[in-house]
């Protein structure tokens, strides 16, 4: 029986946790009202996805890819399911955003059938939050590939001149972009150079090699030098003060619009989280039983959560909205500082509890169980 790392359960459910964040912070509060409130959402949560990729990694590079019978596993157990359940959640996807009391936002998300079909085909890109899928679906085809590289290159000079080349980029070069811009100056550059061999070409390019990587690197154990306390403040808090200004800048309109996983104010903080979360596996051994329970069977369910959070989010919005009551309150929270992020957590909350108890029905079905919810 495998053991079962409890602090990989914890790193999903805070991903999923941060991408909830990203699509409903506009939700209670206003930019105007809340910009100190909104910009700090706003910068967590960019953290979420680049968690999910470099766990990725961290599973997936260090399998064994050479035996022909694995690989052939590997397509059948990994990669077929997540095709699958692609191209499942993208047409229900499509469906539920015509469903009005499932809406999240004011204004729909709009999903036209033509942007569904280019999806299917991987000739368009989904306009939703499932852009994650497809950039995951070209990771797994990778991985085979980047594993191999990885454990049989052991050439450092060739190594150095991989890493150094991705690094800038990856990240150096859409960071340097991002900093002119603050001051004033669009000298419209980019990275010509793509080195993202697998992956998405949304939100930042040769970045998503850069956090698969960061996953076999932390597996590996190459970031255990470097103390807890120095990654919490110069790895976490550092990169991501001048990045909360930033976006701060943005909604006072004195500087550019941001989102993007590739600025190194993303990239650092994300890796050095993940590495300090990896850490606390020790602590899981005197804890109870029922949590690691329930720590496991939330973890589990992270990928149903990511599919479903806008939709159970929407509806939670439509119930408060029908009762007046509650639609008062809601409209004063904005207003109420401190309460309103109290109030704010217990709507996520309650999208984590209402998309695990859908998950728990839907498993008792073992088609939507394996090739749905991507459960094994």
């Amino acid at each position: 029986m495998k053991q079962r790392f409890y602090s990989l359960d914890l790193i999903r459910i805070l991903a999923a946790t941060l991408v909830i964040i990203v699509h409903t912070k506009g939700v209670f509060f206003d930019k105007q009202l809340n910009p100190e409130i909104f910009a700090f959402f706003w910068v967590i949560g960019t953290i979420g996805v680049p968690l999910f990729v470099i766990l990725t990694g961290y599973l997936m590079l260090p399998r064994n890819f050479n035996e022909d019978d694995y690989l052939s596993r590997y397509l059948h157990r990994n990669f077929l399911p997540l095709f699958i359940s692609f191209e499942c959640w993208n047409l229900l996807w499509f469906l539920f955003d015509k469903i009005p009391f499932l809406t999240l936002y004011k204004n729909p998300m709009g999903i036209k059938w033509s942007t569904t079909v280019k999806a299917a085909l991987f000739i368009g890109d989904t306009n939703s939050a499932l852009w994650y899928l497809p950039m995951t679906i070209a990771l797994y085809l990778g991985i085979p590939i980047v594993s191999y590289v990885l454990k049989e290159i052991s050439n450092k000079a060739y190594i150095t001149v991989l890493s150094i080349t991705l690094i800038i980029s990856g990240t150096i070069i859409p960071t340097t972009a991002l900093i002119a811009q603050v001051f004033g100056y669009y000298p419209h550059i980019h990275s010509v150079l793509k080195m993202n061999i697998f992956g998405a070409s949304v939100w930042g390019e040769s970045v998503w090699m850069i956090y698969v990587i960061a996953g076999y690197i932390i597996y590996k154990g190459k970031l255990r030098n470097l103390g807890t306390w120095k990654l919490l403040f110069f790895g976490i808090f550092i990169p991501l003060l001048p990045f909360y200004f930033i976006q701060l800048r943005n909604i006072y309109g004195l500087g550019p619009d941001i989102h993007s996983y590739d600025l190194i104010f993303v990239v650092i903080p994300s890796i050095s989280l993940f590495e300090i979360l990896n850490r606390i596996e020790p602590f899981f051994e005197k804890a109870s039983l029922s949590f690691k329970k329930c720590l496991t069977y939330v973890g589990q369910a992270s990928f149903t959560i990511y599919m479903l959070h806008i939709f159970v989010g929407g509806a939670l919005i439509h119930i408060i909205r029908i009762i007046k009551p509650l639609q008062g309150f809601l409209d004063m929270v904005g207003y109420l500082r401190g309460w309103n992020i109290i109030i704010y957590f217990i709507f996520i909350i309650g999208i984590i509890i209402i998309s695990c108890l859908i998950e728990s029905i839907l498993s008792k079905n073992k088609m939507l169980k394996r090739w749905l919810l991507l459960k094994k």
